[in-house]
């Protein structure tokens, strides 16, 4: 058995090698510059709004597809639901609007 397992291993090496050497090689890396690096540093630095934001979006879609499947959640987890809204609109009955 030992043979085998060595002649596959032998085979999938030698597959890797050939398909590495038949590929052409990758683009050259081209180096990180100063004026890269300063707009970075300055994009750190600037206030995004969370409406601007990817996790803005996320939260978004989840809202809408927890809206569409509150008829799923059992009674434990739809009353956790309505508790932690309750909480969201009194710390801050403003929000979303």
């Amino acid at each position: 058995m030992e043979g085998i397992e060595n002649q596959k291993s032998k085979t999938s090496k030698k597959h890797l090698v050939d398909l590495c050497l038949t590929k052409p090689p990758p683009p050259p890396i081209v180096p990180w510059s100063d004026a890269k690096e300063s707009r970075l540093q300055e994009l750190k630095a600037v206030d995004v709004p969370m409406e601007e934001t990817a996790l803005r979006v996320a939260a978004k879609q989840m809202a809408r597809s927890l809206a569409n499947s509150t008829h799923h959640l059992d009674d434990e987890s739809r009353h956790s639901l309505l508790q932690s809204l309750a909480s969201c609109e009194a710390s801050n009955p403003t929000a979303g609007r």
